[in-house]
């Protein structure tokens, strides 16, 4: 379950961060996963899997009570950080959706991340990637009590211009519209 929130393909390292077992019992768990034919071992990178369907992976994710997704998305992100100390620039978009849908106790570092996933989005003339990003962190910064209503202003108006970027005119100015009243 703790796997299907890190997403269709996985690396043991990551999953680890998320549980109190020790390795042996999680890898015999995941061989386990492998026989019964849930999940796939790749054949060339020790330690990475992959989930063999996506509904699969969704119906384990969905048995997971919110509280405790937000948990270990948490750890999945931290996890993140830690392999990409030495160039934060790298995963930037798993950091920024686990720390998104970790719940307001990471609003801080969602809207970090997010917001460096949308800029680095921009930077690849992804502006719908950017919008998506965008909304993650105007999320975040909507359930940090109290609202910063600058920062909000300011993630409002950096979504409206990738919108309109993206060509969505007619939501770019509806977005403009609501930075103005952040």
């Amino acid at each position: 379950r703790r796997a299907s929130l890190i997403g269709r393909d996985f690396d043991l390292s990551i999953l680890m961060a998320t549980t109190s077992l020790n390795e042996d019992q999680v890898t015999d768990l995941l061989d386990a996963a492998v026989a019964a034919g849930l999940l796939d071992e790749s054949q060339t990178v020790p330690g990475r899997y992959s989930f063999v369907h996506a509904l699969l992976r969704s119906t384990l994710e969905d048995e997971l009570g919110l509280t405790r997704r937000a948990m270990v998305h948490r750890d999945i992100g931290e996890a993140i950080e830690r392999q990409t100390s030495s160039r934060p620039e790298r995963r930037v978009g798993e950091k920024a959706w686990h720390f998104t849908q970790a719940g307001p106790a990471e609003a801080d570092r969602a809207i970090h991340w997010a917001t460096q996933a949308a800029e680095q989005a921009e930077g690849r003339l992804a502006y719908d990637e950017a919008v998506s990003f965008y909304e993650g962190a105007i999320a975040a910064t909507e359930a940090d009590e109290p609202v910063d209503q600058g920062l909000l202003a300011r993630l409002l108006l950096s979504q409206a211009n990738a919108k309109w970027k993206n060509g969505a005119l007619q939501d770019a100015g509806d977005t403009f519209l609501a930075a103005a009243r952040a």
